[in-house]
């Protein structure tokens, strides 16, 4: 989830799905070995874990259990450009971090972005997806 109230954006994040929030021209000089220091100003992690095979959640909102239901929450001030970009894990495993990145930044509209994006989906995803884009203005 990210909620925005004027210009700051509040995420709070369980499961497998993504957040990322992305500056251009951003890099982060006190953590040299993220290896997407240059563009990337946070990303949420997976709560997943590999078991019997196949992945499998280890936290979630809808669970009998309470403690699975405790998000990881972050915020941030927005600036101008930024980008916010939440995705299924149909989007994040099967898209190269690279090309998504690349893509997220490319100057052109955000209907375009999210085609190309949707476009790599359909060509190498073998799971559902489904994605939003905010551009702060």
């Amino acid at each position: 989830m990210a909620s925005i109230q004027g210009n700051k954006v509040t995420i709070a994040h369980v499961g497998d799905s993504r957040c990322y929030l992305l500056r251009k021209n951003h890099f982060d000089y006190d953590d040299i070995n993220n290896r997407d220091k240059d563009l990337v100003v946070y990303r949420t992690q997976d709560h997943s874990s590999l078991s019997f095979g196949w992945e499998m959640v280890d936290r979630c909102f809808f669970s009998f259990k309470p403690e699975k239901a405790v998000p990881d929450v972050a915020q941030f001030i927005l600036e101008p450009g930024d980008l916010i970009f939440l995705c299924t894990d149909g989007v994040h495993i099967f898209v190269d971090p690279g090309i998504l990145k690349a893509r997220l930044l490319d100057d052109k509209a955000p209907e375009v972005i999210l085609d190309t994006i949707a476009f790599l989906c359909e060509k190498f995803s073998d799971d559902n997806y489904s994605a939003v884009l905010v551009i702060a203005e």
